[in-house]
């Protein structure tokens, strides 16, 4: 399932996700872990704490590929992670089905913490979408960010917190919860705070 979520008017889903910035033999190593025996439980942590790394801070820390949808076409195109590599396409609901628009119409033009799609000089957007919820598509792509290794510290000493409290729950909090609180304790979050985009 495509990890999903909204910001204000446009909703983002990770339709493909790239490799994982941790590997399973550094994670082992760090834990010093010599046995094979929780390698499926470990590769499942390193994937939870690094979508939370990416989904706390706003930037990504692999080569994923993202699909924003919105209701309509603006002037600008905002796509809220970092750092965008290039647009893979923009596409207008018709008839039920996306259809593209050209590449020549728009351009990219990226930023520090976010980055635009915008119009050509003397280009106009299509106006004839569908009228209806979420009748504009954006498909981008983007790479690790600077940071990366930062990350990859925070992202370990986070699954070295869930690892070893494992079984652990808190039923008011939920796995949403213990996931975040294990950031917190570790001091994950104070590694990725050095980095995070600002929410406005």
């Amino acid at each position: 399932m495509a990890q999903a979520y909204e910001d204000q008017d446009q909703l983002y889903s990770l339709t493909t996700p790239g490799t994982i910035p941790v590997s399973l033999a550094t994670a082992k190593s760090w834990l010093k872990v010599d046995a094979d025996a929780d390698d499926q439980l470990l590769t499942l942590l390193l994937k939870v704490a690094t979508e939370y790394a990416e989904s706390y801070t706003r930037r990504d820390f692999r080569a994923n590929t993202w699909t924003l949808l919105q209701d309509a076409f603006a002037d600008r195109i905002l796509l809220r992670r970092d750092p965008v590599a290039s647009i893979t396409s923009v596409g207008r609901l018709v008839s039920g089905s996306y259809s593209s628009v050209s590449a020549s119409v728009y351009y990219l033009k990226r930023g520090q913490q976010a980055s635009e799609v915008l119009l050509v000089s003397g280009e106009d957007w299509p106006s004839d979408e569908d009228d209806r919820e979420h009748a504009i598509q954006v498909v981008f792509a983007t790479q690790a960010h600077r940071s990366v290794d930062q990350a990859r510290l925070g992202i370990l000493r986070h699954v070295a917190w869930l690892y070893e409290n494992r079984g652990d729950c808190d039923p008011a909090s939920g796995d949403a919860g213990v996931i975040g609180r294990g950031a917190l304790l570790s001091g994950a979050t104070s590694i990725y705070d050095q980095f995070r985009v600002s929410r406005v």
